[in-house]
């Protein structure tokens, strides 16, 4: 195969690929997963007073290869309102403060 037209082949791939990702992404509905508990390596429930401050915990849940984290942080967390945001048609831009949880809810 002569280059060009390889290399012609790996860009038209390269900018597809976020195509299918998002029609993927969008068709996919949200599901509801079974509760579970989560336990220590003897197998006992772990308890909130157990689990050390600004530490990080990760553990797979619904599947073995989704990390989920688990935090205890110093202080509770204070809704505030967000402003940090541009919508062009359907392009979002955000400017997130640093150390910030930023929670979108998309309608």
């Amino acid at each position: 195969m002569k280059r060009r037209a390889f290399l012609g082949s790996c860009s038209l791939l390269a900018g597809i690929a976020p195509l299918a990702c998002a029609q993927s992404a969008a068709s996919s509905e949200v599901r509801s997963y079974a509760r579970t508990r989560l336990v220590d390596i003897h197998g006992s429930p772990i308890r909130y007073a157990a689990i050390e401050g600004e530490t990080n915990y990760v553990f797979q849940y619904p599947f073995a290869a989704t990390p989920c984290f688990l935090l205890r942080l110093a202080a509770a967390v204070k809704p505030a309102s967000f402003s940090g945001y541009k919508l062009q048609g359907l392009q979002l831009s955000l400017s997130i403060p640093a150390k910030s949880v930023v929670m979108l809810e998309l309608k």
